[in-house]
């Protein structure tokens, strides 16, 4: 996958990041969703996944960087198998990328979150802060 890094490939990247990140600012979620759908439509999945994952990551590492011992140390035990299968899906997910046919993957990202969202959620105490 050799993509040229034009000045015009660049400035759409940034302005699908920032309304992303804007999206994600409103509602609390949808970054991956709308930035990995967006980018899918207009260039290779696999570009699209790898220019969006740099974001993700980096935003991640800064939250991380905002708990304190205790509330890593719970935060890690809870997501730890979520942690792990996100790592393994991204990995399977990137050498499968170039083994599928592009069409259905410009339409997934778009299409699984609101099946997930359909499904009933419960309510509960924050994840990652210890009861008082």
């Amino acid at each position: 996958m050799a993509l040229a890094l034009s000045a015009e490939l660049v400035a759409t990247v940034a302005v699908v990041v920032a309304v992303a990140g804007a999206v994600n600012g409103v509602a609390g979620f949808g970054f991956a969703v709308v930035g990995t759908t967006v980018l899918a439509s207009t260039l290779d999945p696999a570009a699209a996944v790898a220019f969006m994952i740099v974001p993700m990551f980096a935003v991640n590492v800064a939250l991380v960087g905002e708990l304190t011992r205790e509330e890593l140390r719970t935060c890690g035990a809870r997501f730890a198998p979520l942690l792990v299968a996100a790592l393994v899906g991204t990995l399977a997910g990137m050498a499968l990328l170039d083994r599928l046919p592009a069409a259905p993957l410009r339409v997934l990202p778009g299409a699984v979150p609101p099946g997930f969202l359909a499904r009933p959620q419960r309510a509960g105490a924050h994840p990652c802060r210890p009861a008082s």
